[in-house]
Parts: structure tokens; sequence; C-alpha cells
């Protein structure tokens, strides 16, 4: 019992991700994911594209046309079928702005400090560049499942569900204009309840209508370039007789004594 209330490290937290994505609750949302994911990364493009993501063996950035796609782990893997780079998750060995897009995949759901690596990425970012953050979504019945559902309660344990309005709130606050906001797996983890092509038209409509309570989200996001614009200082033109003249005024000290006549 006392092994339950012991902090996990990202490593940990990661691990244990990665093996509930392998169960079938977990193929379930990975599929939904990499469905909306596809709609979304069609329309990217650039030469350096980055994957950060809890799935490792898993090459989110398949249908991506962005040129050349690589990824960032914690702990070197051989499953990994993308070009890696074994790194800490706050601390990344890119060139600040050389990145067309970078993907993270539920990883600031497991970080010990998802804002320090929100600006980690950020800063790997080009100008215009994309940023895509797929996250566990609070408000939903897969969220109420990591409370209930002992398999889920042990596979999400120290998880931070991240809801999108903070999360907006930091995205602007780094300089990212938010593009569009998706959700998706909604009947998870109650799809066995419900016939394929029921649970398809729930979907379906859900997704139509834009309810925000699907089991993850999806948030595009591009990183504004600010310029700057040089401004005359038109002020120096005008002519000393255009300018104020100082006026000497008598003042008073706080014990009532005139300033000026006093020196």
């Amino acid at each position: 019992m006392l092994g339950y209330f012991q902090a996990l490290n990202f490593a940990e937290k990661s691990q244990r991700l990665r093996n509930w994505f392998d169960s079938s609750g977990g193929v379930s949302i990975l599929k939904a994911e990499q469905r909306s994911l596809d709609c979304t990364l069609q329309r990217i493009f650039g030469y350096y594209a980055c994957q950060v993501s809890v799935a490792e063996g898993l090459d989110m950035l398949d249908n991506c046309p962005v040129g050349y796609h690589f990824s960032l782990i914690d702990t070197p893997t051989e499953s990994n079928c993308l070009s890696a780079i074994a790194c800490d998750a706050n601390f990344w060995p890119i060139n600040p702005g050389s990145l067309d897009l970078i993907l993270l995949h539920h990883v600031l759901d497991i970080a010990d400090s998802p804002h320090r690596l929100l600006i980690e990425a950020a800063k790997s970012i080009m100008p215009e560049g994309k940023l895509v953050v797929l996250g566990f979504n609070p408000c939903s019945l897969s969220g109420v499942g990591s409370w209930l559902i002992p398999e889920r309660i042990k596979a999400f344990k120290g998880v931070k569900f991240i809801n999108t309005r903070r999360l907006r709130d930091w995205l602007n606050l780094l300089g990212f204009n938010i593009e569009q906001i998706t959700y998706g797996s909604y009947v998870n983890p109650l799809g066995s309840f419900f016939k394929k092509d029921s649970e398809e038209v729930i979907e379906k409509h859900c997704a139509q209508w834009r309810l925000p309570f699907g089991s993850f989200y999806s948030i595009l996001a591009t990183k504004e370039a600010h310029c700057m614009t040089s401004v005359r200082q038109s002020w120096l033109k005008v002519g000393n007789n255009m300018m104020g003249q100082p006026v000497a005024r008598s003042r008073a000290n706080c014990f009532g004594e005139n300033i000026e006549s006093a020196r």
C-alpha cells in the first residue's frame, strides 16, 4: 500500500502509459488519435518534424508531408521506428528556432514540470512553425475511469490531466496562436457496451457537434513571428520654441517648511 503513494519519475510514468496503450482501451484511443493527427498534419509542410511521445515505438508523423522526422526519447530503445535522440525531457539538444513541427503526445501529462517542457518546445520551433499537443481530457468518461477502473488507476498514477483552458493560456503566453482544438474517442472506456455501428455514429455526431468531452484533445498552434518596427524619433525635430520651459515652483517638505526658501 505504501508503494502506491510513492512518486514516480518521468521514465516510470512513461513506461506505465506505454504498457496501457497496448491494452484494448489504449489501442482504441491510439487509433482515434492517429486518425485525428492525419487530418491535422496533412496541411503542414516544412523540413524538420520532431515527435516527443510516450508511445515510442510508433511513428505518429508517418503521414506528415514534412521532410525529415525524428523523435526525442527519455531512454534508448531498439523498438523506435524513428531516428531517435535520447535526452532529458526538459533539456533538448536542439538549436533554437530550427524545427517546423513538434508533436507532444501525452508527454505534458506525465512531465514533472509541463510548463517547463512546453517552454523547451516553444524555443525549438521556428517562427510560423507548428505545435501539436495531444493530451488526456479530464472532462471525459476516460478521465473519470482513471479514478474508478483498477487497471487505469495503476496505469494513470502520477498523470496530470491538464485542461485545455490552462494549456491555451500557457501557449498564448509563449507566443502561440491557437488554430484549432479537436476532441476524440468519446465512448471510451464504454466501447464494449455498444455495437460497432452505434459507437461510430456516436463518435461521428459528437465530433460534428464539437463536444469537449472526448477522451483526448488535440491542439494545433502556430508560433507567431514578432517583427520589430522602427519608429522615428520625430520629436527631436521639434524646435526649441515648441519645447516646454521648466518653471521653478516652491515646494513644501513634510514639515510645512518651504524648501526653496530654506536654501
